[in-house]
């Protein structure tokens, strides 16, 4: 429960393995996840479809914002598309990989699937015709991506511990790479598509900008959590509850850093004064 930080019934199971990734269904109806058992479930009040058909984990889960379709990525090197409505598989997987697919993304559109991959690469293929579109060879492990700015941009995490943005239709880079003090573990991106929040390894989370220039417009917003009770906090509101068994992730009074040019990284004592840092970031 949101507000009281409670589990909502009693854990839902279908699958054998550890699961990667899930995804809600534009009408927050359904849940969709993926396994290591190399199954796809979709939930809805209950296991409606156990979906079979790739040959190794299902590392990533999404579906299209017009709720036809599931896209599904896979450590067998494949990206798979599957109707939402019937659990069937549609057409053959996307090849083009040759490493483990991590992360999977759909724009806004319902046209474009943006992939990512051990391989160093990230692909983004016409959902219509399967066609791969734009290909990006990044000299990097891949391991999560999304769609921005309306799908104007995708968003690339390298294992390097940086965040690329790129020209969703000419794979154009954006600005230079976003760069962190620690590695990169999760991103969200804003409903407007204009904010990146990078959750880092060292326990720190960041917020960026985008914006209609070079590198020299990014700025780093920093955010210091506290937990407490289990409640991560930012001053007095707060921002999500953690369960017991993982508080030890994270960290009280958390290093923050902001950065100074591109790849200056300055260290800010904890619990300092979110105007303050703001103000820092903007110099």
């Amino acid at each position: 429960h949101l507000q009281t930080g409670e589990p909502i019934g009693v854990p839902i199971s279908c699958h054998t393995a550890g699961v990667n990734s899930v995804a809600f269904a534009p009408d927050g109806l359904c849940i969709i996840s993926g396994s290591d058992d190399s199954t796809i479930c979709i939930w809805n009040e209950g296991l409606q479809a156990r979906l079979q058909g790739h040959e190794g984990a299902v590392t990533s889960v999404a579906v299209t914002p017009d709720g036809a379709q599931i896209v599904s990525g896979s450590d067998n090197k494949t990206v798979r598309i599957w109707s939402l409505r019937t659990g069937a598989p549609e057409g053959e997987p996307l090849q083009g990989h040759t490493k483990a697919v991590m992360s999977v993304a759909v724009a806004p559109d319902s046209m474009r699937i943006v992939s990512g991959s051990w391989d160093r690469s990230v692909r983004i293929w016409n959902l219509e015709t399967r066609e791969n579109m734009v290909y990006l060879d990044l000299s990097v492990w891949v391991t999560t991506v999304a769609f921005a700015s309306g799908g104007a941009h995708i968003i690339s995490v390298s294992e390097d511990s940086t965040i690329r943005i790129f020209d969703s239709k000419t794979g154009e880079a954006f600005g230079e790479p976003i760069r962190h003090p620690s590695a990169v573990v999760s991103i969200a991106v804003s409903s407007d598509g204009s904010r990146i929040a990078s959750g880092l390894w060292d326990g720190s989370v960041f917020v960026s900008t985008i914006t209609n220039s070079g590198h020299d417009s990014w700025k780093q917003e920093c955010r210091c959590m506290d937990v407490a009770d289990g409640w991560i906090k930012e001053g007095e509101k707060l921002k999500f509850w953690v369960p017991s068994e993982y508080r030890h992730w994270f960290r009280v009074n958390v290093d923050v850093w902001i950065q100074k040019g591109l790849r200056n990284w300055q260290r800010v004592p904890p619990k300092v004064d979110l105007d303050l840092l703001r103000e820092l970031s903007q110099k």
